[in-house]
């Protein structure tokens, strides 16, 4: 594997450009953080003809996945392993590839969706309120994650700590939050990362089990995408909930394709 420099700027920009959907978290640490970070790091591997084959972008100890046909599949799970990963992301044929290589890996896919343009309204019930998050809310919003059980898979050998500073570090530079409070209780919330001068992704986002089928999920969505579309063309964001899907759909999200994740069991 080769480490990228800045030097390839132009050369990944190109390659990650062929399905732009599927790279929104390359585009945006690449444009956040460059190539020369101790957050963020870049590898590839070429094909017989010196073109990429294969992108490996580590943000922390996570890594996101963009290759082709020609990658070396093997070379690329080790890797993978050979650096302690904790979590891939990527076009779900992909990782699914890779984390069959690396033995007790599991795959999670999901449905990626796309908005190119915010459709329909969000309001709350009387009683609560929804405010921009900061750096400084990245233990509220961390101690609302880790109660949802769809999140539980990357809670799961990883310091609480460790995801509080991801968390932070993303609200820092790259991300915003939107949470709905009940009282000084944060009981819903939507995230944004990988902001860039094109996309940016929606993540996060839960409501507590008490609180939920009260529009609370569809406010938080709403309110990040109402900040973060009108100065780029698009968002995107995973989901597997059919009922979450139906909110997203409302907003304005189309389905483009498939998206995975793997993590050691």
């Amino acid at each position: 594997m080769e480490k990228l420099t800045e030097q390839n700027r132009a050369e990944v920009e190109a390659y990650i450009s062929a399905e732009p959907e599927y790279n929104v978290f390359v585009q945006g640490d690449l444009e956040n953080y460059g190539f020369e970070s101790k957050t963020v790091e870049i590898f590839g591997t070429r094909a017989a003809d010196g073109a990429l084959c294969a992108l490996l972008l580590r943000y922390f100890n996570n890594y996101c996945l963009c290759m082709s046909g020609t990658a070396p599949v093997e070379e690329l799970a080790a890797f993978l392993q050979a650096r302690g990963a904790q979590y891939l992301s990527g076009k779900e044929a992909d990782v699914a590839a890779l984390a069959a290589r690396m033995p007790g890996w599991k795959l999670r896919g999901t449905n990626l969706a796309r908005m190119d343009r915010l459709a329909g309204g969000a309001a709350l019930p009387e009683g609560f309120s929804l405010r921009m998050l900061g750096p400084q809310d990245a233990q509220a919003v961390i101690g609302l994650e880790v109660q949802i059980d769809e999140f539980a898979d990357s809670f799961r050998g990883v310091d609480r700590e460790e995801k509080v500073e991801e968390c932070r570090e993303n609200l820092t530079r790259g991300g915003h939050a939107f949470g709905v409070y009940d009282g000084d209780r944060l009981v819903a919330l939507a995230e944004t990362t990988a902001e860039n001068s094109v996309s940016a992704m929606v993540v996060g986002v839960a409501t507590l089990p008490g609180w939920r089928g009260r529009g609370f999920a569809r406010a938080c969505v709403h309110a990040a995408a109402a900040h973060s579309l009108p100065p780029r063309r698009y968002l995107c964001l995973f989901y597997d909930n059919p009922a979450a899907g139906r909110i997203y759909h409302a907003l304005g999200f189309a389905d483009v394709g498939r998206f995975g994740m793997a993590m050691p069991e």
